[in-house]
């Protein structure tokens, strides 16, 4: 008489309730992750503009001319650069937008601006949350959030 072997594996119904538990899981944290998602990309490009605008400063000294971030009449990327070189293109990630045809421009002599200026940055799907960078007369630059809260990051 041959020996019965014991089974192993999974059964037809067991798998099922494998895949139905793992998509209400997923149902259920798949908002959040887009929001999480949507604020890193918000914050990972203020926090780039900030830094281009410490290296635009910066520039300006080293070179002892005027070197300006502007950003171009759809909010969806920004040039530095002197009056005849460009120093650096970003094109920000897909859905961030920043304030429209603004120009900070620093001076060569000092790495001060013409006065204080912002940029205020958002994210589509993202309405709760919208962040600017900040700078002042004497060419120090700040992040802060306009709308809602980031740990770490103060209110304007």
């Amino acid at each position: 008489m041959p020996t019965r072997r014991a089974q192993t594996g999974l059964t037809l119904v067991e798998l099922m309730m494998v895949v139905v538990i793992a998509s209400l899981l997923l149902a259920v944290t798949a908002p959040s992750m887009r929001g999480l998602i949507l604020r890193n990309r918000l914050e990972g490009s203020v926090n780039e503009l900030g830094m281009d605008l410490y290296y635009a400063r910066s520039e300006a000294l080293r070179r002892r001319a005027t070197v300006s971030l502007v950003t171009n009449s759809t909010g969806t990327a920004y040039t530095l650069g002197t009056s005849t070189l460009a120093l650096k293109s970003v094109s920000l990630p897909t859905g961030v937008t920043l304030s429209r045809n603004v120009t900070v421009a620093f001076d060569g002599m000092r790495g001060a601006t013409q006065g204080d200026s912002s940029l205020d940055a958002s994210v589509s799907g993202l309405t709760e949350l919208a962040l600017r960078a900040s700078v002042t007369a004497v060419g120090r630059v700040s992040v802060c959030t306009v709308t809602g809260s980031l740990p770490g990051m103060p209110r304007c």
